[in-house]
């Protein structure tokens, strides 16, 4: 129905233009004919005279040049059209896409400029929107200490909240831009060596298919240290969610 609709409105903006230039191409040739009329008119009365001769060549340039104009009107006119059809063609083929496809790419969007933070304790004020400043502020400690330059668009706790064993949610913050998201992720490997900081742990914002792989993945971890208590057993590739990310055995330590 889309489609229809639209090519009915793309059909109705030609009898427009075509009138404009009906009009006009009536307009001059009526007053062509006239002049040319007159000249003639003219001619008959006063017989043979040079001045009439050039005005009757002029009026006939006058008319070339209209008809050339009349031409390239027609030519823009049908550009116009192949323009508008595909214009509509172009939002047809947007409003097609599937719902969860447009969702998925929205999602997507946000994950990008989205990083997941843990590890910071939930404020115990009394009202919801005192509670929701205080993560904001912490947000605003947490990029200063780390001196990253970034605006966010919204902060807020994942899940609902664990009264009975006082676990904080981990909190979401949506940056302005991705550039901020990968700056931020790339300064927070230095938190561990941050006054107030040691126990909170950044990562990107994951699709449930690589939360479930990360979960898988961190349990692997797990089994393998206590396989091999006296190894040092870690996780390399990449940050969370990366493909090629797995749990490697170092020969030692790193030194800080």
């Amino acid at each position: 129905m889309t489609r229809n609709r639209g090519r009915k409105r793309a059909k109705e903006s030609s009898p427009l233009s075509e009138s404009i230039a009906s009009k006009e191409e009536s307009y001059v040739k009526k007053n062509l004919g006239d002049v040319s009329e007159k000249i003639q008119q003219l001619r008959e009365k006063e017989g043979e005279n040079p001045l009439i001769d050039i005005l009757f060549a002029m009026v006939g340039i006058i008319n070339t040049q209209q008809n050339m104009l009349l031409r390239s009107l027609d030519s823009v006119d049908r550009l116009c059209e192949k323009i508008n059809d595909l214009m509509l063609h172009k939002i047809e083929s947007s409003a097609s896409l599937p719902a969860v496809q447009v969702q998925s790419s929205a999602e997507e969007m946000e994950r990008r400029r989205s990083v997941v933070v843990s590890g910071i304790p939930e404020s115990k004020a009394a009202t919801a929107s005192q509670r929701v400043a205080e993560d904001a502020k912490t947000v605003v400690k947490l990029l200063d200490d780390l001196e990253v330059e970034a605006s966010t668009s919204s902060i807020y706790r994942l899940g609902a909240a664990d009264a009975l064993h006082g676990k904080p949610r981990l909190l979401k913050i949506v940056f302005s831009a991705s550039a901020q998201q990968k700056l931020l992720l790339q300064e927070a490997r230095g938190l561990k060596n941050k006054k107030n900081w040691e126990r909170v742990y950044i990562r990107p914002s994951l699709t449930p298919e690589q939360r479930t792989n990360e979960k898988k993945l961190w349990m692997e971890l797990k089994k393998a240290r206590a396989d091999k208590p006296t190894s040092y057993i870690v996780i390399r590739g990449g940050p969370p969610g990366h493909p090629n990310r797995k749990i490697v055995t170092l020969p030692s330590r790193p030194k800080n």
